[in-house]
Formats: C-alpha cells, structure tokens, sequence
C-alpha cells in the first residue's frame, strides 16, 4: 500500500492509499468494484469504471487492511458524491476505455465501523510523518 501526502489547502489532509471498495447503488445490479486514489478522515477519492452523479448518495464498503496477525476488516459508510471527473484511459491493445474519478464524503456508518476506520487512518496517518522524520 502506497503512502504519499498530498500538499493541498483542504480542511483535511489525504493520503494516497490503495484500498478494495464496493459499492451500492438503489439503482444498480450486482456490487461493483473500484478502488480508493487517497483517502482523508472525512472522505475519499473513488477510481471506478462507473460515473456517478454529483449528490448521489450511495454506500461503500471498503477492506482494511490486517494489522501484523489480525485479519481485513470491512467498514461500511454511506457516502455522498461530491465531485466527478471522466478520464480516457488508452489500454495496451489501442482500445479506449472510460474511468471515473470520484470525491466521496464519508456519511456516517455504524459506530464500530466508523471508529475501526478512524483509527486505522490515525494509524496510517502518524506512520506517514513518523517516515518522513527518518
């Protein structure tokens, strides 16, 4: 997993990470899959081959990962759709697929989940700076 802070003026500070999501929509069959781009305490950034639509509310369940001898948990939230972006992907056969960019605002979930998730991004967060003091 792929640590990296990014410097920006938000009200919260990201980190890129690299973590498994599913999500669910009234409107969609099946769970599809993406993945987080960095995810902040309050939110996440969302690649997926779906589009979104600004103010979709939708639920995500995303995996973390084990810490040394425990296992992946998932941690469920509902979510907002704050931002979209489309983005043309090239693959490496000449064809062009579509790719979505999404800024997520984390809602709210149950309290295990939300304190499971708020401390492993604590965690993940203090290991950051700790490694760029060494």
């Amino acid at each position: 997993m792929s640590k990296k802070f990014k410097q920006e003026k938000r009200m919260v500070h990201r980190l890129e990470m690299n973590l498994p999501v599913v999500y669910k929509i009234s409107d969609v069959q099946g769970l599809p899959v993406a993945s987080t781009l960095n995810v902040s305490a309050i939110g996440i950034c969302l690649l997926s081959k779906q589009g979104f639509k600004v103010g979709q509310e939708l639920v995500i369940q995303m995996t973390l990962p084990p810490e040394e001898e425990a296992k992946a948990e998932d941690v469920e939230f509902a979510a907002e759709v704050i931002w979209i972006e489309e983005n043309y992907v090239e693959k490496k056969d000449g064809s062009v697929s579509r790719e979505y960019k999404a800024g997520l605002k984390l809602l709210g979930g149950k309290k295990s989940h939300q304190k499971k998730f708020v401390q492993f991004f604590a965690k993940q967060f203090l290991a950051f700076f700790k490694d760029r003091k060494s």
